[in-house]
Order: C-alpha cells, then structure tokens, then sequence
C-alpha cells in the first residue's frame, strides 16, 4: 500500500511522525553529502589542474563527474538505459588510471631498474638547484 505521500508500506509498517521526520533526516543528509562530494570532487579537480594536470585526462575526469552526478539523480540519465554511455564511462576510468597511476608506476620502475646510482645523484642535484 501507498500512503498519501508516497511512502511504500508494508501490511507491518506504520506511517509515523517519528519514521516521516527520520526519512526526511536521512534524505537530506544524503542531499548535503552528495553536494559536498561533488565540490569536493569539483576543487580536487582544480587543484589537479594547477598542479599541471593533462587538460585531456581534466576533461575526462569532468565527463567521469558530470555524467556521475547526473545518473544519481532519477529523471537525469540511465545508465540501464544507455550502456554506451556506461561503456563510455568505464574506457574513460581506465584512460584516467593508465595516465594517473599506471604510466606513472612505469616510469618510476624504469628509472629505478635502468639509471645508474651515480646518475640519479646528479639528477638529484639538478633537480634541487632549480
């Protein structure tokens, strides 16, 4: 059964002010931590962004973002509805991850594994005098 405000009940449930007053609690705390998230996630980006960030890997964490943040909210987007946009999302994460962590691991394991000690201390050198 429905109640007159669109609470879905159980023959067991009943439609108390208590259990109105803490689903209403719980969607707006939900509400507030998802716009939390999503600047923080917002000023994360940025930071990244002053910090040198790939402006194409910038746009694909704000596609990752954008379309995110709308598939939560009903009405928005389906990803049942549009598995190319899900497909889309998932090559974008992993696009995001090779150049964020995994090209990154290579190149760090390469210096260590190739470049002579004697080299990585004038390297060090340089790098400190700038």
């Amino acid at each position: 059964a429905t109640d007159n405000i669109g609470y879905n009940l159980n023959s067991e449930q009943t439609l108390t002010p208590l259990t109105i007053a803490l689903n209403s609690e719980l969607v707006a705390g939900d509400a507030s931590i998802s716009l939390s998230l999503r600047e923080i996630i917002n000023a994360k980006i940025g930071d990244l962004v002053a910090k040198g960030l790939n402006p194409k890997i910038q746009k694909a964490l704000d596609v990752v973002r954008v379309i995110g943040n709308e598939a939560v909210h009903p009405g928005q987007i389906d990803l049942n509805d549009s598995p190319e946009i899900a497909q889309a999302l998932f090559k974008l994460v992993n696009v995001i991850a090779d150049d964020m962590i995994t090209k990154p691991k290579e190149v760090d394991s390469l210096y260590d594994e190739l470049v002579p000690e004697s080299h990585k201390n004038g390297i060090n050198k340089r790098d400190t005098q700038q």
